[in-house]
């Protein structure tokens, strides 16, 4: 007698798989580690890593992903070869740890499964029970740090939790249940945690979210009576705003704990949006553009942050310019701008509050954080938010025609 065994390729659950690993092992791991308790990160990257080779089987079938594949390889090849300095930055670590492995065997392969007819609500219910155990790790993790008065790597912990709590918001908007309290609740920890560009992202796509829910219909009943209780509440708690942060100052200062966003918006006088290591590295970047460019993580052979490290702009358009060059480095960054409107757009008109929300989360990520932190190369966002605007872009005849107009 044969046994039979079969394992089905679920497309939606490994591209969720691949998003939410970074971040669900950020936050197991430093619970472990709070606790002594050996790290699993090998483990949960070792699956991903898996899960990302072998997907190359399934999208380089297509011409497509063929196409994106040579690109991508030969641009690699090409800046290692150009530039020296660039080949010793991609392995100068734990050959495991490259940030090329990473970017070939999780964050593309992403990109190349979003190139794939996908069912956006099934990729979002993953998305969204992931996203659950994220935030429930994170408000464990930031309460443990509370109680033992430890510190935290605050910019990692922010960022890590700003596309699972949009995702939960927006699907707990849509199921209208409790569990808009994690969103909720997240969204006060990042507040506090200290990283002002992971704030002003998430203050981007909630008021992208606030203006929509406005825009839409709905003048009668419910609908109307919680626009205007929305309104009221925003009103007031802006009328309120510095009585509301000293009392929060005042709570985190009893146990310890102090949050330099806040404190930066008490101070006024711009002190929120100034940043003198950050203006030190832009002022590096602009001077290190050139009319060529010198390759994927060229701009780290000649930047150096505040404690003189190699570091990378914190700005996706000066990257791409010291990556790419005056010449072409213009012509990528219009088409990436192109890219995510037309996905907006599509967005937009297809009428569903899913679809559009999740089309603000996007603008909020690449137009908002990867202007002001993280490096387009080695964010996990910014491949699945660029995958998925391509896959909107490719499949929008999917969507019912009364949708697209």
């Amino acid at each position: 007698m044969r046994l039979k065994l079969s394992v089905k390729w679920n497309m939606e659950l490994i591209i969720a798989w691949l998003f939410l690993t970074p971040q669900i092992n950020f936050f197991l791991a430093n619970f472990l580690d709070m606790y002594g308790i050996p790290t699993v990160t090998p483990f949960i990257y070792s699956v991903a890593v898996f899960l990302g080779s072998v997907s190359y089987g399934k999208t380089l079938k297509t011409r497509r992903g063929i196409l994106f594949t040579w690109i991508i390889v030969l641009l690699i090849v090409s800046s290692a070869l150009v530039n020296s300095q660039v080949l010793e930055y991609m392995f100068d670590t734990n050959i495991i740890q490259s940030n090329v492995l990473l970017l070939m065997l999780l964050y593309f392969p992403m990109l190349l499964l979003l190139q794939q007819r996908i069912d956006l609500k099934v990729l979002m219910k993953y998305l969204w029970r992931g996203s659950l155990v994220t935030l429930s790790l994170a408000i464990v993790v930031f309460v443990t740090l509370l109680s033992s008065r430890s510190s935290v790597d605050y910019m990692s912990f922010a960022y890590m939790m700003l596309s699972p709590i949009m995702i939960c918001f927006i699907e707990g908007w849509r199921k209208k249940g409790v569990l808009l309290a994690f969103p909720v609740i997240a969204s006060g920890i990042l507040f506090v945690i200290g990283c002002r560009g992971a704030v002003v992202a998430l203050a981007v796509f909630f008021v992208l979210c606030f203006f929509g829910f406005y825009l839409r219909g709905g003048r009668k009943g419910n609908r109307l009576f919680l626009k205007v209780a929305l309104l009221i509440a925003v009103i007031i708690t802006g009328l309120n705003m510095n009585s509301i942060l000293r009392i929060i100052v005042g709570e985190l200062n009893s146990v310890g704990f102090s949050s330099r966003t806040v404190e930066k918006i008490l101070l006024g006088n711009g002190a929120f949006m100034q940043s003198k290591g950050r203006q030190s590295i832009w002022n590096q970047a602009v001077g290190s553009i050139g009319v060529f460019g010198k390759g994927l993580f060229g701009d780290r052979t000649v930047l150096l942050d505040e404690y003189h490290n190699p570091t990378y702009p914190h700005n996706f358009i000066l990257e791409i310019m010291i990556d790419f060059g005056m010449i072409v480095g213009p012509i990528l960054i219009l088409l990436f701008v192109f890219l995510i409107m037309r996905a907006l757009f599509i967005a937009l008109k297809s009428g569903e509050i899913q679809r559009i929300q999740m089309a603000f989360a996007m603008v909020a990520i690449l137009f908002v954080k990867h202007m002001v932190s993280a490096s387009f190369l080695t964010s996990f966002d910014f491949w699945f938010y660029v995958g998925l605007a391509l896959n909107w872009i490719i499949y929008q005849s999917d969507c019912p025609r009364s949708e697209i107009r």
